[in-house]
């Protein structure tokens, strides 16, 4: 069955060169074509070990990362497809994400989505803690593609309020009753002054249920950006703190404050602090550990922002349209875990550019989270980037 689906991946490939021409004239399309090699050297841990049992880690990785933009808009009805494909030279089959598949219909001020879409929850550049429908963005670079989620969605624009109401579809999970197949989403939008202004909440049946708040302030000088949200867990199993320890809250309350100032078309910076009320302190995190140590069935709930306090930094930096900079600084304020990741990049010309990061983690056994989440002492890597 999987190479059955690598052949017809590779057969839609095809297709798409043979008719790209006809393709471009009838539809906005792009093409970006990635080629990433990453040499890594990884911290020597007991995690490490048990990750080694569950994957296969390479010091010297290579891949080609195609993503393929189309859209077409007629009229009011308007069509977006974005997807990507991952081929890694000594693994099948190809990996293969749909980013984007929808469709969106619109009549006067109300607007129909239909589709798989990306919805703007939040307004954090690192962290979204109001977000509970997506995926996390990738902090490290945030220009990464973001999957999107099965939704309709219904927007009404007002002068005064701009309401959405969203439903999601999950992926049917065979442990849960058919009612919890679905979200449910409220957002409403203000516009005061130079002030954007979100309320949102989300119903998830017998699992979870939200609400929260969030803006993005032009005070000219700078923008401030923020977000506070309360999750109540009912589904113990989506919450590390409620799964390790049964006295744990059930209602989690979250919040990130943030500010960012571009200068000119060539300078960007921002900072934030993030607060995640879910996540763990240094000493539960070592029974969290200790858990893993003894059945790896806990690696499900290993992830990034695992205990609650972070800081995050970021510098963008163009010279002639040509050489960019880009820094991004993270640390977990609990137990001094400390991230840098610098990258340049130079742009040939507009359908080709190339980019060398370096990734660093500072981390000690004494910085728990980066010592053990991140077993990496550093990495390094280069891209070769296409764009069609």
């Amino acid at each position: 069955m999987k190479d059955q689906k690598s052949r017809i991946i590779l057969g839609l490939i095809f297709i798409s060169v043979i008719f790209g021409a006809p393709l471009a004239e009838a539809f906005d399309v792009n093409l970006e074509a990635q080629t990433r090699i990453t040499q890594t050297e990884y911290i020597q841990n007991d995690i490490l070990d048990i990750l080694h049992d569950q994957q296969s880690l390479s010091k010297t990785t290579a891949f080609e990362k195609l993503t393929f933009k189309c859209k077409k808009r007629l009229d009011d009805v308007q069509f977006v497809f974005e997807n990507r494909l991952i081929l890694w030279p000594d693994q099948t089959p190809i990996e293969h994400t749909v980013d984007n598949a929808y469709f969106s219909i619109a009549n006067g001020p109300l607007i129909l989505y239909l589709g798989k879409q990306r919805i703007k929850w939040g307004t954090g550049y690192f962290w979204n803690p109001v977000d509970v429908l997506q995926s996390p963005k990738n902090v490290f670079d945030l220009s990464d593609s973001l999957e999107g989620i099965m939704a309709l969605r219904c927007e009404y624009s007002h002068p005064w309020l701009t309401p959405s109401v969203i439903l999601v579809l999950n992926s049917n999970d065979y442990r849960l009753e058919a009612s919890s197949n679905y979200k449910f989403g409220l957002q409403l939008y203000k516009l005061i002054g130079t002030m954007d202004l979100f309320l949102n909440s989300v119903y998830w049946h017998n699992n979870l249920q939200s609400v929260g708040s969030a803006l993005s302030w032009d005070v000219d000088w700078f923008i401030i950006n923020a977000e506070a949200g309360a999750v109540k867990y009912i589904n113990n199993t989506f919450s590390l703190a409620q799964t390790l320890k049964d006295q744990a809250s059930q209602i989690q309350f979250n919040y990130l404050l943030g500010l960012s100032r571009q200068m000119g078309e060539t300078v960007f910076i921002t900072a934030e602090y993030y607060h995640h009320a879910g996540g763990l302190n240094n000493t539960d995190f070592d029974l969290y550990i200790n858990e893993v140590f003894q059945d790896s069935d806990w690696l499900q709930y290993m992830g990034p922002a695992m205990k609650k306090d972070y800081a995050a930094f970021n510098l963008s930096y163009t010279l002639d349209n040509t050489w960019g900079i880009n820094v991004v600084a993270i640390t977990g304020l609990n137990d001094g875990t400390f991230y840098l990741y610098p990258r340049l990049s130079y742009v040939e010309n507009p359908n080709y550019s190339i980019e060398l990061g370096y990734f660093k983690n500072f981390a000690t056994p004494g910085n728990q989270e980066g010592y053990y989440i991140t077993p990496m002492q550093y990495a390094v890597e280069l891209r070769l980037i296409g764009y069609f």
